[in-house]
């Protein structure tokens, strides 16, 4: 009965029950985590939406929400048989200004960035999954990207949000809302509402340019993220190592550009040339520089290669951690200790804010037999947190308590919107 009046909302076509249609729905991104269900809805407005989720209510029935299924958590998995609710098709744009625009839940970052391009601007959040990552995803997880030490993660962009609650309410504003919740939506990992509509904001992008990937000896990584990060006209700061760029140089077929015990991949930009305060942040450190778009995109393109690069080495375990600063030279070994029987794989963001505290956003990936409990409890050793911007999902939920300083408020918050539990219920709240 209730598939028969879901059809009745979104369509014989927007209603997903044959197994091979549901197959990608079902599986994330790694292939790590698999779940089922027995179908798909795709609404297709927000008053199908609103419908949708009404009709689950009422029946007491759990969905799981979905936007490009890119997480690396389980978050957007079916594990326990809930329906998926795709917002894939919400995904309409509108510029407002140079300095906002709306998008649904459903539009990819790419079609973002183009958004704001039309019109001179640039979006503060960037990703190498760009062309399928989904707002609604990114701001369930709280994405940081590569330019967040410029502009902060998703929730430092997020002006507004249209969302629809647990039992079908639209709320058209949350800066109109009684609640909070526009406050904590960002990083909720759609557990207490589904996002049907952002306002972001967006602004000029400074005309000059300058990349380098710096060779650093261990002993002066710590010193140099520093110092770079501390540059006024700082837009990114990426780490990764030997062993990784030659995985992504052989990824894509080219020959490695540098090789050290940490390459760092700053890109800077300004009103006026960028390179000589970077050049002095690096002083006489070997570095491969580019000053124009085209050459800085080939060195770009070591960094984004590496998630594809190292899946076709299997799948991999990954651990979207948080590390300090003082830490980096031992999280290679920590973890390889920790799983002596996987290769091991290290990349990701010198900082995770844009007020440039000195916590790494790393991304370990492990490739062969790994206890996931063993690789935690490494992470915890090094006083770091084994939650960032991939979010807290399924996989790290039992930890939850020790990664999210606000989760108490955000049950408080559930309890009150969500008092069923039927949005993403086996996601980022330990069980009861």
């Amino acid at each position: 009965m209730l598939i028969s009046d879901l059809v009745d909302v979104v369509g014989f076509d927007h209603c997903l029950t044959d197994p091979g249609l549901r197959t990608g729905y079902e599986v994330d991104w790694t292939g790590r985590y698999r779940g089922h269900t027995v179908a798909v809805l795709r609404p297709g407005s927000i008053e199908e939406l609103a419908a949708v989720m009404k009709l689950c209510h009422d029946a007491g029935e759990p969905v799981v929400v979905q936007g490009g299924n890119t997480g690396m958590v389980g978050g957007g998995v079916p594990l326990h048989g809930e329906l998926v609710v795709s917002v894939a098709r919400l995904g309409n744009l509108r510029v407002i200004s140079n300095l906002s625009l709306q998008a649904g839940a459903g539009a990819t970052l790419a079609a973002v960035q183009q958004a704001a391009a039309s019109v001179g601007a640039r979006f503060g959040v960037d990703t190498a999954a760009r062309e399928s990552a989904t707002i609604g995803g990114m701001i369930a997880t709280n994405a940081g990207g590569m330019n967040v030490v410029r502009y902060g993660p998703m929730g430092d962009q997020l002006i507004d949000a249209g969302v629809v609650l647990a039992d079908g309410r639209y709320v058209p504003s949350l800066l109109i809302s009684d609640d909070d919740l526009l406050g904590h939506l960002a990083g909720s990992e759609g557990t207490l509402a589904v996002v049907a509509h952002a306002t972001l904001a967006i602004g000029p992008t400074p005309p000059d340019l300058a990349i380098a990937m710096v060779e650093v000896p261990a002993s002066e990584i710590e010193a140099v993220v520093g110092r770079v990060g501390s540059l006024e006209s700082v837009f990114a700061v990426e780490l990764f190592g030997a062993r990784e760029v030659e995985l992504a140089a052989m990824g894509i077929g080219r020959s490695a550009p540098a090789r050290a015990d940490w390459l760092v991949l700053a890109e800077c930009r300004s009103d006026g040339d960028p390179l000589p305060e970077l050049q002095a942040a690096v002083g006489d450190l070997p570095a491969v520089v580019a000053t124009g778009q085209r050459e800085g995109g080939e060195l770009w393109l070591f960094r984004e290669a590496l998630t594809e690069s190292v899946a076709r080495l299997g799948v991999p375990h990954k651990y979207d951690v948080r590390i300090p600063h003082g830490a980096l030279n031992d999280l290679r070994a920590t973890v390889e200790t920790a799983a002596p029987d996987a290769d091991i794989f290290l990349w990701g963001h010198a900082f995770s804010d844009r007020q440039r505290t000195p916590l790494a956003n790393v991304h370990v990936n492990a490739v062969g037999v790994v206890d996931d409990e063993a690789v935690f409890d490494a992470i915890e050793t090094l006083n770091g947190s084994v939650a960032a911007e991939h979010g807290i999902g399924t996989a790290k939920r039992h930890r939850a308590a020790a990664a999210r300083s606000d989760l108490a408020e955000l049950r408080m918050l559930k309890d009150r919107l969500d008092p069923k539990g039927l949005l993403n219920p086996n996601v980022l709240f330990p069980p009861r």
